[in-house]
């Protein structure tokens, strides 16, 4: 039990740690970024857009917010209808 949850936080930490370096390089070079882990492609748009890859649902996600897991999911919640 406890070696499935180390292993879903270090599977969540992983995919933050893609997800934040695909951030920095789409600020950096204003060029679309994927990240398959996250099920999401990332873009810039006056800021960073990230589109859902299942859906093509896209929505901003501010500076503040980068760093808050639940703002890189889907906000349709195709992937947690998918899961289920």
């Amino acid at each position: 039990m406890r070696a499935e949850i180390i292993q879903r936080e270090t599977a969540g930490t992983d995919r933050m740690t893609a997800i934040l370096a695909a951030v920095k390089s789409v600020l950096r070079t204003r060029h679309a970024a994927a990240v398959p882990e996250a099920g999401i492609d990332l873009m810039f748009d006056a800021g960073v857009v990230a589109r859902c890859r299942a859906c093509n649902v896209s929505w901003r996600v501010a500076r503040t917010q980068y760093k808050s897991p639940h703002w890189w999911a889907c906000p349709s919640g195709c992937h947690r209808r998918g899961a289920a």
